[in-house]
């Protein structure tokens, strides 16, 4: 049994974050602070690789590993923020001095789940890191450079960042509902909107922006994450379903118009001041997100009026 709080200074901690992205981005915060507490303690993390683009600009973060196999010494310290059982074997074989484990906060918030953010900041609140709302992220001349391109070669004036899918059919925003909104922004505002996402999301992304390609730019695939979160940042707020990259965009403090289905309720909504979050909560709320049991999905009971409002109210605060 490990004591309530570690004894001494760690010289290595080991992070695991086996998560998706926009989860490990709501991590950041968190660990930001842990590497700010322990200056002098070599830093691994251990996430998934489609992840490592959230990691590997942040200072402090010495390697980054990919497979539990990789983990091939004792740490000081294991802070597991979101680990397995094959993770929890490894502790048992290289024993930590100690180790922090999201599975104890849980426990310890069942039936009153909190913020993602908070949550991660519970589990290491034994050594007092509180949530000093410092959001980092690595500022780079190549790509600034690239976003500067993308706007010239789009003649993109003032924009919008948009992510129209989401992983669950349940989570998504219907596509006539995004087409009106991009359509809404440009006659209303001439607010362009860049329809970003993966790259097996382009031609979904193309059903709604082609013929529209005056007001609407279709770059799925077109960015890896650390350009993306440039592109947020020089524009006007971003539009889309609960997802990594609306996360991404609060994280980096940029309003937002989110829309949530079967999702719980507060655990990943935006914490901008100026963001708006549009969900209608159902007695079935949270479900499996696979099979819905009422005759309209709750997403698809967010109407276009309600975003319209939503979207001027947006743009007067941050105009």
């Amino acid at each position: 049994m490990y004591p309530s709080k570690p004894k001494h200074a760690p010289h290595s901690i080991l992070i695991v974050k086996l998560d998706e992205i926009g989860d490990a981005i709501c991590a950041l915060p968190a660990i930001n602070e842990l590497i700010s507490k322990n200056p002098g303690a070599a830093i691994d993390i251990l996430c998934k690789p489609y992840c490592n683009d959230v990691f590997k600009g942040i200072k402090g973060i010495h390697k980054i590993l990919n497979t539990e196999s990789q983990w091939m010494k004792k740490y000081d310290w294991v802070v597991e923020l979101r680990g397995n059982w094959s993770t929890f074997f490894k502790s048992l074989r290289y024993w930590p001095a100690f180790r922090f484990n999201r599975g104890t906060v849980r426990l310890q918030n069942k039936g009153k789940q909190k913020h993602e953010i908070d949550t991660n900041f519970d589990i290491i609140s034994s050594i007092n890191v509180k949530d000093k709302g410092v959001r980092n992220w690595p500022k780079s001349i190549k790509e600034e450079s690239a976003i500067a391109n993308f706007k010239l070669e789009n003649t993109l004036g003032q924009y919008v960042v948009v992510h129209a899918s989401a992983r669950k059919k349940l989570r998504k925003w219907g596509a006539e509902n995004f087409k009106n909104i991009s359509s809404y922004l440009w006659k209303k505002h001439a607010i362009k909107s860049v329809y970003i996402g993966v790259q097996s999301e382009t031609e979904q992304i193309q059903e709604i922006t082609i013929g529209r390609e005056e007001y609407m730019v279709n770059a799925a695939g077109v960015f890896p994450i650390s350009q993306l979160a440039e592109l947020l940042k020089q524009s006007a707020f971003f539009i889309g379903n609960e997802s990594g990259p609306l996360q991404l965009a609060d994280y980096l403090n940029i309003p937002s118009l989110s829309f949530f289905g079967p999702g719980v309720p507060t655990v990943f909504y935006p914490r901008n001041v100026n963001s708006k979050v549009l969900h209608h909560v159902l007695d079935c709320n949270p479900c499996n997100q696979i099979n819905c049991v009422k005759e309209t999905p709750c997403i698809d009971l967010i109407s276009l009026a309600e975003a319209q409002i939503a979207l001027e109210e947006i743009i007067n605060k941050t105009s």
